[in-house]
C-alpha cells in the first residue's frame, strides 16, 4: 500500500485509539480513581494524538480522501459480489426461462461493475477487497430472492448517489453515474418479476455454504456454479 494510503489508515487508528483514551480516562473519573501517573500517562498521549492526527490532515488531505474513495468502493464491492454469485446462482437453477435469462444478464452486468471497481481501487494505489464465503438457508422462494435483490439494488442506488455527492472526483463520479443507471434498470425489472411470481410457487434449493470466486475471471462470460 503506497505510503499515503498507510498514513490514512494510520490517522484512522490514531482516532479510535483516542477515543479510547476519552473514554478509560472518563472511565477513571467516574471510578475516583486516583492514579496520577497513569492519568497524566493519557493524557500527553491524547495530546500527542490530536497534534499528530491535525499535521496528518493538514500534510496528507489528497491521500485522505483517496484512502475514504477506497474504503467506500470496498464496501460497493461486497454488493457487486453479492449480485455476481447469486444472480447466476439462482439462473442456473431456475426452471422458468424468462426468470434465468433475466438473472444472468444482471450478473453479467455485475461483473462488469465489479471490474471497474476493482479497476478504481488499484489505480488509487489500493488493494480490492474481496468477499469471502457466504451462508444461504437451505431453500429460498422465488419471490423472496427477488425482493431480497431489489432491496440490494435500492441500497447499490442510493449508495452510488451517495457518493456523487461525497466525492467530487470526475472519472469517479461516471463510474458511479454509470452503475446507478444499470441499478435502476435491474430495479425495474426485478419489479415486473416480482409480479409474474407473486402467485407462483417455486422455491430453490441451495447448498449451505458456498464461496464467491477470489478473484473474477473477466474473460469468461459463463455463469458461477458451486465448486
Amino acid at each position: 500500500m503506497p505510503f499515503k494510503m498507510s498514513i490514512a489508515s494510520l490517522k484512522e487508528t490514531l482516532e479510535v485509539e483516542k477515543e479510547l483514551i476519552k473514554s478509560t480516562l472518563e472511565q477513571m473519573e467516574s471510578e475516583n480513581i486516583h492514579e496520577t501517573a497513569v492519568k497524566n500517562l493519557l493524557s500527553k498521549l491524547q495530546t500527542d494524538i490530536t497534534s499528530f492526527v491535525t499535521k496528518i490532515k493538514a500534510d496528507f488531505e489528497d491521500g485522505l480522501k483517496e484512502y475514504d474513495m477506497v474504503k467506500y468502493l470496498n464496501n460497493m464491492l461486497k454488493l457487486e459480489y453479492k449480485g455476481i454469485f447469486d444472480y447466476n446462482y439462482y439462473a442456473s437453477l431456475a426452471t422458468d426461462k424468462e426468470l434465468a435469462d433475466r438473472l444472468r444478464e444482471f450478473g453479467a452486468v455485475e461483473i462488469q461493475h465489479a471490474q471497474m471497481i476493482i479497476d478504481k481501487i488499484r489505480a488509487l494505489g489500493a488493494k480490492p477487497k474481496i468477499p469471502g464465503a457466504a451462508k444461504r438457508a437451505k431453500y429460498t422462494d422465488v419471490l423472496e430472492m427477488l425482493k431480497e435483490h431489489a432491496a440490494a439494488e435500492k441500497e447499490a442506488i442510493e449508495l452510488c448517489e451517495e457518493g456523487v455527492k461525497i466525492f467530487t472526483d470526475p472519472e469517479f463520479q461516471w463510474l458511479l453515474g454509470t452503475i446507478r443507471v444499470d441499478e435502476i434498470s435491474h430495479q425495474r425489472v426485478i419489479k415486473e418479476l416480482v409480479k409474474k411470481f407473486e402467485n407462483v410457487q417455486m422455491v430453490f434449493k441451495i447448498q449451505e455454504k458456498y464461496n464467491p470466486p477470489k478473484e473474477i475471471n473477466f474473460k469468461s462470460d459463463e455463469p458461477w456454479t458451486e465448486g
